[in-house]
């Protein structure tokens, strides 16, 4: 069995194009106990079109959304998270700018999600698959959630990097330079 991340397909994107290092999350209405938490280290990327809206990105002209499928999905990217860290200051979250696609009005909408303004952070190295890896959606993965259970990889995918190492840490001194270790 493997874990599935349900996110954007224009955010998953984002983050196999290199235009993307960092996941922005405030929790959802289906997790457990109603808290988000990166419970897992490593994850596939499982592109979702449910509440995407392609107009609350920073999405660049040469940036082509994927034609939505909602019965097969299309798994490219894997996720390796290097770090966690709750953000409270969202004059600091705002400074992450570069670092994301979000409009700046869904990160404050994030952010004032709950009672008790956060946002969790986590700074993630994504590999790419060599063929897309194609998903029949089951029970389990529909819907508001945003752990799903997965089948286990196709041996014949394989996962390898896409930037190199010495980029990897560059992005994340810039990040640390903004939110601190």
């Amino acid at each position: 069995m493997s874990i599935g991340f349900k996110e954007w397909s224009l955010v998953c994107e984002a983050l196999g194009r290199g235009r993307q290092c960092i996941l922005l999350r405030k929790g959802g209405i289906a997790e457990e106990g109603g808290q988000f938490r990166f419970k897992y280290s490593e994850f596939f990327l499982y592109p979702t079109f449910f509440h995407q809206q392609k107009e609350k990105t920073k999405i660049l002209p040469d940036f082509n959304e994927p034609v939505p499928s909602v019965q097969n999905a299309g798994i490219r990217y894997f996720a390796k998270v290097r770090w966690v860290k709750r953000l409270v200051d969202l004059k600091m979250i705002k400074r992450l700018s570069p670092f994301h696609i979000w409009q700046e009005s869904v990160i404050e909408e994030r952010y004032r999600y709950r009672q008790t303004a956060y946002i969790d952070l986590a700074f993630v190295e994504i590999l790419q698959l060599s063929e897309i890896w194609r998903i029949q959606e089951t029970p389990e993965i529909v819907g508001c959630k945003s752990w799903v259970p997965l089948p286990a990889l196709p041996a014949e995918i394989g996962i390898y990097p896409i930037y190199k190492e010495e980029n990897l840490k560059e992005f994340e001194r810039q990040i640390v330079d903004i939110v601190g270790s």
